[in-house]
């Protein structure tokens, strides 16, 4: 599904991006849209046979997939599973942009639990094909955005995660960074995790450290009252509903572990066991961020 050429936003290119999405389309010798063509570019710093090769493979996985059927319509399953689906992941374009004009996707990922899913009917290939249910319309509304090459705003609700859950999903997150790295390049302008917890935002500022500065510079946490990074990139009235009531519900709990004199759970003593495992994985994930790119 080819998106509409953007004559004004492509003339604003540099001459040697613009060269580089004449010589794409050369080698390629089939149609593709030049916003598409340099996020592929991009994704393979310049080097037109591998953005080539990698559009290529992606264009193979969109026919096997069915990407363009789901582009149009929801995966296909049981009410029962859907509706497990929809308590426990989430993904929503938003109606709202930031303050850069970009459009915002919002994640909740709190409610996996793959064993539970597993008893509804739900599949790691059906939460995919939610995920990528959600990201054709996300990837429509990149390339229509005033700048195509900014990317999106997205932010997860990270109230009710822990490293236990995301260790026992890793099979979910790995396949989700996956199909984003590779097929959805350069959609990402700012990953903004909120209600996170204080040994998570510890471990990510590390694995910065092992990420490339482009990827690194888009992935931000915050433990505490979420409005308060929020208002750096949306209106207040463009804060999801949902997402103030899980903070509500967090600033409660944590209140209550500090008057009763006790620590938030944080996992704290379980991030210490798997602490190796979890860092690998977080390179793993990040590196192939859903729409990172370079």
């Amino acid at each position: 599904m080819l998106l509409p050429e953007r004559p004004a936003v492509i003339a604003r290119l540099s001459t040697a991006e613009r060269e580089a999405i004449a010589a794409f389309r050369e080698e390629l010798q089939q149609p593709v849209d030049s916003v598409t063509a340099l996020w592929f570019l991009r994704s393979r710093q310049f080097n037109v046979s591998k953005g080539v090769k990698m559009y290529m493979a992606h264009l193979a996985w969109r026919k096997t997939y069915g990407a363009d059927e789901l582009a149009r319509t929801p995966p296909k399953a049981s009410p029962k599973a859907l509706a497990a689906i929809e308590a426990a992941f989430s993904p929503r374009l938003l109606r709202a942009r930031d303050k850069m004009s970009r459009p915002v996707m919002f994640l909740v990922f709190s409610g996996l639990d793959l064993v539970a899913l597993a008893a509804e009917g739900v599949t790691v290939d059906l939460l995919i094909r939610r995920y990528v249910h959600e990201m054709e319309k996300l990837r429509l509304a990149v390339g229509a955005s005033p700048d195509p090459f900014a990317g999106h705003l997205q932010i997860i609700d990270g109230a009710g995660m822990s490293v236990a859950k995301f260790w026992k999903s890793w099979k979910f997150f790995m396949a989700m960074s996956k199909i984003g790295s590779e097929n959805y390049p350069e959609l990402l302008g700012c990953c903004c995790i909120v209600n996170g917890i204080s040994s998570g935002a510890w471990v990510l500022e590390q694995v910065k450290h092992l990420l490339d500065p482009a990827t690194a510079s888009k992935i931000e946490m915050h433990v505490g009252d979420p409005r308060r990074a929020l208002v750096k990139h949306l209106a207040p009235s463009e804060i999801p509903a949902e997402l103030l009531a899980s903070t509500a519900n967090v600033l409660s709990v944590r209140k209550a572990a500090k008057e009763a004199t006790e620590e938030p759970t944080d996992d704290a003593s379980e991030l210490e066991k798997t602490l190796p495992k979890v860092f690998r994985w977080m390179v793993a994930f990040m590196k192939g961020m859903p729409m990172c790119g370079r």
